[in-house]
């Protein structure tokens, strides 16, 4: 019960016959009963409450005053005479806080203030000694003031307080936006490791410069600002560090960082996860993997997802704190298209190709991968709408994260006569053939990454391996680390493996992610043989499926004088599989495009395929652009591609046309149930499964790397197997092509 009671004054109050009505910026509140006419004149900071409740005795019972006081308190409207000001006691009140709470915190902490910055703080030390706060180098909280979060004095300071499990607080006065927040907390937040090591995923092209090694490139924000910008920023800071000492569990910085950009206006909370993997506040152990146990999974069944175990709208709503310019691990998700039926969404950077072509160094700069517009250069996602092209994005750009390697993952060094039967060897995953091998030199001019042929491997040399659990035997097989994840390598002298995103995947759950990793290794498998050997396929008629997002797309397309037809590519896997192709019938210059689905579910391998080729459709507004940042073959690709060079793009007309009821209905409702009949497919060419669980425990999102050796990427993996076998098995030709007979076209996307 409020001893002194004091009307809150940030409410403006006003009596008339009708009661009292109390109207403050945000919401205005009307108290109709008779006894709130009573009771507030004579609330004014001086009288206690026993002094009204006596004013009032023969009017109103002792108890209906008492309890009314306390409903006001209760809601914000009275507040307690404290000494102090009343809208200083209110807006602490707004805040959920009582003055004299802060009063005690105050007196009970020593702040220390360590200014990493070239500005001066005066007005920060005469805030926070005006509050009552006493500065001493010896502290039990300290202020980091600086002009960059990755400023190197960071790094010592942070291991200070871990040591010393002392609480700061991290701000960025200066600068067009300005930053307050986090307060790291020892043991219980993110430390400032944590906070770096997304930064530095962010700020990738500075972080370049920066660890190049050149001292002239070393960026830093530049510490601009006029004295009323700083010191307001300061002054936000003191407000921060009080509610920072005295919430001590639930204080919103504790996870988040805030941004105040001073020229929109725009204020940002950007939330910061602590990685129980962080080699300074977390758990350093590295453990082995264990057996990857399937579950049965609920299949939300819908045209536009796929076999899912959750709706689009949920997955975004429980990971979108991942996508944040500071503390996320996509710095936006920005819609690529401007037609309605179109919906494709850009994630950030590919982290899968900066990591191979800045750290090993292979054919392409890491700057030059930064601009170039290419349909890998960017994770991306696509789909009938636009919810589930936004979520498809976010879990592709999280699929990349989660593959880039860290330092944290486990691995063994050995070699492979010693691992003996366990080691798989990386050729029987990369599949390139002898003649690559000895011209690799020869062949890699010029070549991108993608199109790179490593160093022959060595069976005898000891490397890192990584090891993966085989659904198939039931134990862990081992494959090279540089092939399980991006941007590792042994040596940088030799180089036997190169990390690609084949197979990889997200998923709401590991058996979610299992079966669309799965998918994409046929589909890529499907997609070779069918390339490289240049086979003409049967046309699809895509009408009697009956899609009409697919129909109205073939309408559009028409409106910009481009066809659109599928091919059903299907190979011995018996997994439906097509690719979509579109062209100019107008110009000389056919601007062909295409990409390609594959799906237990006809349906939905058509619609992937079709919303695939949307991703290449919407780079062709691009490709006119003077500024040398597209990628030189898909340009070649559109200048010289046609029907008539490229006739396999044609369907077989020999051959009927492909219709619904050609396809089974394989519709199970349980993911596990779809993954042991994908098993079996693979199990019945005699390949076995491999899957390693990429998850991060920072982001919680399930992620997998799916392996099957011997089937093939789309890329220019020409070793003897499938590519040549299964055109014979499948009776599309009558004898296996030789190496130099395949299509020079190289896959390029």
């Amino acid at each position: 019960m409020l001893i002194q009671p004091l009307l809150n004054p940030q409410y403006k109050i006003f009596l008339d016959n009708d009661g009292v009505h109390l109207i403050n910026e945000n919401k205005k509140i009307h108290l109709q009963q008779d006894i709130y006419k009573l009771i507030i004149p004579l609330i004014n900071g001086k009288r206690t409450t026993d002094e009204i409740v006596k004013a009032l005795e023969n009017i109103i019972p002792a108890a209906q005053v008492f309890y009314a006081i306390m409903l006001m308190k209760n809601e914000g409207y009275l507040l307690e005479t404290n000494g102090s000001r009343p809208e200083v006691t209110a807006y602490w009140a707004d805040q959920n806080l009582d003055y004299l709470q802060i009063e005690k915190h105050v007196k009970n902490t020593q702040l220390n203030i360590h200014n990493f910055s070239d500005l001066k703080h005066e007005t920060l030390k005469f805030r926070l000694k005006n509050y009552g706060f006493i500065l001493e180098e010896t502290s039990n909280f300290d202020i980091v003031l600086v002009d960059d979060y990755l400023q190197e004095q960071l790094e010592e300071f942070n291991l200070r307080s871990l040591k010393l499990n002392r609480p700061w607080i991290l701000a960025k006065p200066t600068g067009s936006t300005i930053w307050i927040g986090p307060v790291f907390r020892p043991n219980d937040t993110a430390c400032w490791e944590c906070l770096a090591h997304r930064l530095r995923i962010n700020l990738s092209e500075s972080y370049y410069l920066q660890s190049s090694g050149d001292d002239s490139n070393q960026l830093m924000f530049s510490p601009i600002g006029l004295p009323s910008t700083i010191e307001m920023a300061l002054n936000m800071l003191t407000t921060e560090t009080i509610k920072a000492i005295v919430h001590t569990n639930d204080y919103i910085l504790n996870s988040n960082i805030l941004t105040f950009n001073l020229n929109t206006y725009n204020s940002q909370l950007h939330r910061l996860t602590k990685r129980p993997q962080c080699l300074r506040c977390g758990n350093k152990k590295n453990n082995p993997p264990s057996p990857i146990i399937l579950k049965s999974n609920t299949n939300y069944f819908t045209l536009e997802n796929g076999h899912r175990s959750s709706m689009p709208q949920e997955t975004l709503q429980k990971y979108k704190h991942l996508v944040s310019p500071i503390t996320g691990i996509i710095q936006s998700l920005e819609r690529a298209s401007s037609n309605g039926g179109v919906h494709v969404y850009t994630a950030g950077q590919n982290l899968a190709m900066q990591q191979i072509e800045y750290r090993n160094n292979i054919e392409l700069t890491f700057t030059k991968n930064l601009k170039q517009r290419h349909l890998r250069s960017f994770s991306g996602g696509k789909g009938i709408n636009d919810i589930q092209a936004k979520v498809s994005a976010l879990c592709e750009a999280a699929e990349r994260y989660s593959g880039v390697y860290r330092g944290d993952e486990y691995k063994i060094i050995t070699s492979f006569k010693e691992l003996g039967h366990k080691a798989i060897h990386p050729n029987n995953c990369m599949n390139f053939s002898d003649y690559q091998y000895k011209n690799r030199n020869l062949l890699n001019k010029g070549k991108k990454w993608s199109h790179i042929i490593p160093h022959p491997f060595e069976e005898n040399e000891e490397i890192s391996w990584t090891p993966l659990w085989s659904l198939t035997e039931k134990t862990f097989k081992y494959i090279p680390t540089s092939y399980c994840y991006y941007g590792y390598t042994d040596s940088q002298n030799k180089i036997y493996c190169i990390g690609n995103s084949n197979g990889s995947a997200a998923g709401n759950t590991v058996e979610e992610a299992i079966f669309q990793g799965f998918l994409e290794l046929v589909e890529r498998d499907a997609v070779a043989i069918w390339w490289y050997n240049r086979i003409k396929r049967p046309i699809v008629e895509f009408k009697s499926f009956n899609i009409e997002y697919i129909n109205n797309l073939h309408e559009y397309y028409r409106t910009v004088d481009r066809e659109m037809w599928i091919l059903d590519i299907t190979h011995d896997l018996n997994i439906p599989t097509f690719v979509a192709i579109s062209r100019n019938f107008k110009q000389p210059k056919e601007d062909i495009i295409f990409g390609f689905g594959t799906h237990i579910d006809a349906k939905i391998a058509l619609v992937r395929a079709v919303t695939e080729m949307n991703q290449f459709y919407v780079l062709l507004p691009f490709k006119d652009n003077k500024d040398g940042e597209f990628d030189q073959d898909i340009l070649n690709w559109w200048n010289t591609a046609n029907l008539e060079n490229q006739p396999h793009l044609k369907p077989e007309i020999s051959m009927p046309r492909k219709k619904i009821t050609d396809y089974p209905i394989i519709n199970s409702q349980d993911i596990l149930k779809d993954l042991q009949y994908c098993k079996s497919q693979i199990e019945r060419q005699g390949m076995e499964i491999l899957v390693l669980d990429q998850t991060r425990p920072d982001i919680g999102l399930p992620v997998v790397k799916v392996i099957i050796p011997g089937m093939r990427h789309f890329w220019n993996n020409f070793a003897p197997g499938r590519l040549y076998d299964v055109p014979i098995k499948m009776g599309w030709l009558k004898q296996s092509l030789k190496e130099k007979s395949l299509n020079p076209v190289m896959m390029f996307i």
